[in-house]
């Protein structure tokens, strides 16, 4: 709901007798230490709603709370995360949630794919898998990667490889530019970052939507 929208919605509610006593924000997705001072700008662009509930109990804020998706991120430092939104809240008596679930889980989850083929296209090194991104659709959609590493360490010397699936559309990527060994010798690899969302996302798109889920514990 827009700013413009906002007092018209509470003057409504209060017409029909309600009384706003909770207030559920989307701040946006990913955030890594280097994006916390964008995170603390939208937080201060959500209190100009929250003071004007005068009945508000509960701000709920959504997640956000971003992992690393290749190797030059660095984790979310939880205590700066934290400090945000304590200068933010603290001794407004407000209870504050938040939903840390794609955070707990996204690590914990990985995609065990088979390799199809290798392939030179002019300048670029296709490694092809049995999979596409209707498995796991972050990648395609949102630009989230999923980082393909191999199986096995072998031997000789790492190459950039483009990580594609089994459908054929564009979009297709899984990772544009892999470093990965040689893979001749190798059938299997691994999409690490597959927990959270992604087969909670997944579709029968092109009639490839079949996996098996195993849950370890």
């Amino acid at each position: 709901m827009y700013q413009e929208q906002f007092e018209e919605a509470l003057a409504t509610a209060a017409d029909c007798g309600l009384t706003v006593s909770k207030i559920h924000f989307h701040t946006g997705c990913g955030y890594l230490t280097p994006q916390l001072e964008q995170l603390e700008a939208v937080i201060q662009r959500c209190l100009w709603f929250i003071e004007r509930c005068d009945k508000l109990e509960k701000v709920n804020m959504g997640g956000g709370l971003g992992v690393p998706h290749d190797a030059s991120d660095q984790p979310l430092d939880l205590r700066l995360w934290a400090e945000v939104l304590k200068r933010n809240f603290s001794g407004t008596g407000l209870h504050l949630e938040v939903e840390p679930g794609e955070y707990l889980l996204k690590d914990a989850g990985l995609l065990l794919l088979e390799k199809t083929m290798i392939e030179k296209k002019k300048d670029t090194l296709f490694l092809g898998v049995d999979a596409g991104f209707n498995l796991a659709p972050e990648p395609a959609y949102y630009q989230l990667p999923l980082q393909p590493v191999p199986l096995e360490l072998g031997n000789g010397q790492f190459m950039p490889m483009r990580v594609v699936g089994n459908i054929n559309e564009a979009i297709d990527v899984w990772y544009e530019e892999s470093w990965m060994p040689d893979m001749d010798g190798q059938e299997y690899l691994a999409l690490i970052n597959a927990g959270a969302y992604s087969s909670s996302m997944a579709s029968n798109h092109c009639m490839r939507g079949q996996f098996k889920e195993f849950l370890l514990t």
